[in-house]
């Protein structure tokens, strides 16, 4: 497993991570990773501190069977990064699990290779 993120756990992240007091101002990847760890010691975990964008996700994917895009999709550099990534994995044959928090519930899209991708829904909403 490979976690990827650039940023570090700030408060405000605590209402919907598992993260926990001890963990604010560290790397989210190295936060992710040592729960990981605490879970299963056994479990190989590489941690990568650095943002994932449509430059090095085919080298970050490399090896991996499946993807979870936790990208977060605030501004419209990070929704297209989103659709970058997910094309990468397309092209990789690697499905890709979306999980999205929307208010007080949650949502799950599991795009598999040779299904329609989640850029097929962003032109379906410009027409």
């Amino acid at each position: 497993m490979t976690v990827v993120d650039n940023s570090n756990v700030q408060l405000s992240d605590l209402n919907r991570h598992n993260f926990t007091m001890e963990d604010i101002g560290h790397s989210k990847a190295e936060a992710v990773g040592r729960r990981l760890l605490s879970i299963n010691p056994d479990a190989d975990i590489r941690i990568v501190n650095q943002i994932i964008n449509k430059d090095n996700a085919a080298a970050l994917l490399e090896g991996h069977t499946v993807a979870v895009n936790a990208i977060d999709i605030t501004t419209e550099s990070r929704s297209e990064t989103n659709l970058a990534f997910d094309h990468v994995c397309e092209n990789m044959n690697i499905p890709v699990i979306h999980p999205y928090n929307i208010g007080y519930a949650s949502l799950v899209v599991v795009v598999k290779p040779g299904k329609p991708r989640l850029v097929t829904l962003k032109e379906d909403d410009m027409n």
